[in-house]
């Protein structure tokens, strides 16, 4: 059995990610560890345009800058994997007009942020 081509191609966007916000180390990344463990069932229980509103609000609240370099990277994510040059993630969402749509753009960052999770659970266990 193998892994179907966009996972493996989720996955790898996932490890990138990871890696560039550089979660090994530092005790105060707990607190983003657990916020990144979250991730796929805030998506799942209140929708991908809540979460990005609750992330922007992370943003707003907290001077460390890796909440913002992920919601940058969750961009960069959504226009790689989709194949758009968008700006905002709010602005894309709202313009989803069909829910069939709205909810496969969900369910693809359901399964993208799972991938956060273990690799960011993979680098903590390695401390």
């Amino acid at each position: 059995m193998s892994i179907p081509s966009r996972e493996i191609f989720i996955a790898k966007k996932a490890k990138q990610i990871v890696d560039k916000l550089d979660l090994q180390g530092e005790e105060k990344e707990e607190d983003f560890v657990n916020f990144l463990k979250g991730l796929p069932s805030d998506i799942s229980q209140n929708g991908i345009m809540q979460t990005v509103l609750f992330l922007n609000s992370k943003i707003d609240k907290s001077k460390d800058k890796k909440y913002e370099k992920l919601y940058s990277n969750l961009l960069t994510f959504y226009n790689d994997y989709f194949s758009k040059s968008a700006d905002s993630l709010e602005d894309e969402f709202v313009q989803i007009s069909n829910i069939v749509n709205y909810l496969h753009v969900q369910q693809v960052f359901i399964s993208f942020t799972i991938w956060l999770k273990r690799f960011a659970l993979s680098l903590k266990t390695n401390d």
